[in-house]
């Protein structure tokens, strides 16, 4: 798998800019149910943005070891219909 930028340059100079800018004021936009971007193109399956970011070695190994143990725990949880819904949220607002 990879990543096409058409702009590498623009990418570059977003960047930095982000950099300049500082974490105050950075805004991240996730996308983790698929809500905003395709699971399938001309019916193959395509990876999810965070699939591409961790394969290609763009977020540290520490933090996917985290991600990983974070999934394992509440994933389970998120999707199980057998616990109430109140109950599951509960247990979703205990990792804040």
């Amino acid at each position: 798998m990879s990543i096409l930028i058409s702009n590498p340059q623009e990418v570059e100079r977003k960047i930095e800019q982000m950099k300049k800018d500082g974490a105050k004021n950075l805004q991240i936009l996730t996308d983790f149910d698929r809500t905003l971007t395709k699971a399938f193109v001309n019916g193959e399956p395509i990876p999810s943005i965070m699939k591409l970011l961790r394969s290609g070695a763009y977020i540290s190994p520490e933090y996917n070891d985290a991600a990983d143990a974070l999934s394992k725990k509440y994933h389970p949880i998120e999707i199980d219909l057998t616990i109430p819904y109140d109950e599951r949220k509960k247990a979703m607002e205990k990792l804040k």
